[in-house]
């Protein structure tokens, strides 16, 4: 009971500071409701369609959480490693200006939070429109995991800051310093958008002579990664890790495993398919045929509406150079992290939330980009048209 009220105050909390943005960012009643809907879904998910268990990262979220603030309040010293996967998202979330933290939906409260903090961040940088907006508050997977007692939304909002300095405003040290929690949160997409930076500074400027050298390398590390001692290490922790959680989705059976029809990862040209493969079925997975329940029923349609506005998005023309440099860094970031999560994960459940935040920043960023070369494109050509002949 005493928890039940202690949640009515948080909700109190965040009904106030909801409708103080709504009025700040001068929402319209449709954007303003479907922020709501995403406040309501905590209340529905958790305790009502899934037992909080289901995610049994948001009993230790809240275990550590509550740990830290009784330890603040008691002034103790704090004895929780904030260095750590858990530590440094429980930090934040005891932190945070919520009242009180007693269940997973005052943890789901802050995470409400983060996410408004996310559409206002891309707002007040102008990183809107009405399919920007409507997707952000509409993405199904997004609301799902930002209603939860999860670091996911924490992942998303450091992943949106990091990719809006590097691609927007082209600043390098700030995109770096909003990244480097998540080597602490989430390393896998740290590592995914460093190596994204990477590539994309090489290949920007998209000379032959370029992608004649990253084609090359390429193929080098195809054919010959094996023989090469850093790429070994690379493919050996990738091997590791695939036959490990090939293992975990079938619950640990070695008798069902000792029959797997299990392809390792090794140099060669067998890497071209597995790794077409495992970008097209991150994409895709569950398909329709492979869906057991209701969770993995919605998951299936949602990824075909997603891959259906993945592929309107990429067929648009292009006008402006500069948008076409930017999106190729999309792109490539679309690639890299759903082929690199492709080939290690198995599980349904895992997969969507892993690809979830990637999507979330592919589309986000290039349907502004679309929009912003309309803009540019038009203005170009009004000034252009304007210009007496000589």
């Amino acid at each position: 009971m005493m928890t039940f009220l202690y949640d009515i105050v948080n909700l109190q909390f965040v009904l106030i500071i909801y409708f103080l943005i709504a009025f700040y960012l001068r929402l319209d009643i449709i954007r303003s409701l479907l922020i709501a809907g995403h406040l309501m879904a905590i209340f529905l998910l958790n305790d009502i369609l899934f037992d909080p268990g289901y995610w049994p990262d948001q009993i230790t979220y809240l275990r550590v959480t509550k740990s830290i603030r009784h330890q603040l309040v008691s002034l103790q010293g704090i004895s929780v490693d904030a260095i750590s996967r858990t530590g440094l998202p429980s930090y934040i979330f005891a932190f945070s200006p919520i009242p009180f933290i007693n269940s997973v939906q005052s943890i789901a409260m802050i995470n409400f939070l983060l996410y408004l903090l996310s559409f206002l961040f891309l707002k007040k940088k102008r990183v809107s429109s009405n399919s920007v907006d409507f997707f952000f508050l509409l993405y199904p997977s997004f609301l799902l995991y930002s209603s939860l007692a999860l670091r996911d939304t924490l992942i998303v909002l450091f992943m949106i800051i990091s990719v809006y300095f590097f691609l927007v405003e082209e600043k390098k040290l700030p995109a770096l310093i909003y990244l480097l929690p998540l080597a602490i949160i989430k390393i896998q997409n740290f590592l995914i958008l460093v190596l994204a930076y990477i590539v994309y500074l090489f290949l920007r400027k998209r000379s032959f002579q370029r992608y004649l050298i990253f084609f090359g390398g390429g193929l080098l590390v195809i054919l010959f990664g094996n023989h090469i001692p850093l790429i070994n290490v690379f493919f050996e922790r990738i091997d590791y890790y695939r036959w490990n959680l090939i293992a975990e989705n079938f619950g640990y059976n070695w008798n069902f495993m000792g029959g797997y029809d299990y392809q390792p990862f090794v140099s060669g040209f067998s890497i071209i398919p597995l790794v077409i493969k495992s970008f097209v079925y991150m994409l895709l997975k569950p398909f329709p045929w492979e869906v057991t329940n209701l969770v993995q029923l919605i998951q299936s349609v949602e990824n075909i509406f997603i891959i259906a506005l993945i592929v309107w998005v990429v067929k648009k023309k292009i006008f402006m150079p500069i948008i076409k440099r930017k999106l190729l860094f999309l792109n490539i970031l679309l690639v890299l992290s759903m082929t690199i999560y492709g080939l290690v994960t198995f599980n349904f459940g895992t997969a969507a939330r892993f690809r979830f935040p990637f999507i979330v920043i592919y589309l986000v960023f290039y349907l502004y980009l679309l929009r912003s070369d309309r803009i540019i494109s038009r203005q170009f050509f009004r000034g252009y048209s304007s210009t007496p002949a000589i």
